[in-house]
Parts: structure tokens; sequence; C-alpha cells
């Protein structure tokens, strides 16, 4: 962490398993020790909208890492498609991906959230999960879908690092 702090890298998290808001609550502590190194959860941490519908799934400590600058949230056809299996072990609807994309911009802002295809990763259909992000996409306005598509990523994933912090 310190290195990474130091070369002012990206590092990928995917907390998992029943103790997600615990691993959150460490995010927070390495996102506020090292400021300089911006934090990226993959498939949002995967939220639970089937469990949590009033949040569209994100937990207290999702959305207390709102307050962290450095960290970045990744949606994916992986969490798509484990949104859609959770729905349906559930016995409920999916939803509705568009309003989704809307609660996690105005939760954590559109420059800090990026799509991410797991092309390879997950056996999903890749052009109907691709085209689901993007209809997801079409209630924002140009700049937050140029974000979620381009730009926040390439902010976050600069190779070699961005280097030291600025003061």
């Amino acid at each position: 962490w310190a290195a990474a702090n130091e070369l002012g890298l990206s590092i990928v998290l995917m907390p998992l398993g029943a103790n997600v808001p615990a691993s959150l609550r460490k995010v927070a502590e390495h996102a506020d020790r090292h400021p300089n190194v911006k934090i990226a959860l993959d498939h949002i941490a995967f939220p639970h909208p089937e469990m949590l519908p009033e949040t569209f799934g994100l937990t207290p400590e999702h959305k207390a890492l709102a307050a962290h600058g450095n960290v970045y949230y990744k949606f994916t056809s992986f969490l798509i498609s484990e949104m859609e299996t959770a729905a349906k072990a559930a016995n409920k609807p999916m939803i509705d991906l568009a309003p989704f994309i809307q609660a996690m911009v105005a939760t954590f802002g559109a420059d800090h959230l990026m799509w991410g295809s797991d092309h390879g990763n997950v056996e999903v259909d890749d052009v109907l999960y691709a085209k689901r992000a993007v209809d997801a996409t079409t209630g924002l306005e140009a700049k937050a879908r140029k974000a979620f598509f381009y730009d926040t990523a390439r902010t976050v994933f600069v190779p070699g690092g961005r280097g030291r912090a600025r003061a």
C-alpha cells in the first residue's frame, strides 16, 4: 500500500462474501491512509438490490465510501449477472438497470463510476451485456455517459502510475 501510494498507482479490490460491510470499512481505512492510491471496487462491491431495494442494494458502508474521493466503482457484466441470479433466487424481479445506474451516479458521482465488461471472466453474451450497460445510461447527460464509459477509467488506470501526490 505504501509503495502504491508513493507511485500513485491504482488497486482493484473485490470485496465479496458474507463480510462485505467489514471489508468496505477496511477499504475506507486504506483510502484514508493512502490518499494517492485510487481504489477501484470491482462490481461496485456487490450491492444486493433484492435485499435492500430502497437503496438499490447499497449498505451504509457502501454509502460511506462516497466521502472518499479516491474510491471508484466498476459496473460490470458480472454484477448484472449476479444481480439477476440473486433476484431469481429470492423470487424477485430483476431491477431495471437505468434507475440503478442513476442511483449509483447520485451516490458516487459519474466521475467515480466506470463500465467494465469482464470479457472472458463471465459466461454471458458480451455484446448483449454491453448493450444493456449502454441502455442503462441513456438517461444520463452526455458528460456523465462519457465519464462512465471512458473518462473515469482513463484517469484511474494510468500506466506506470500518476507519481507522487502534489501538495
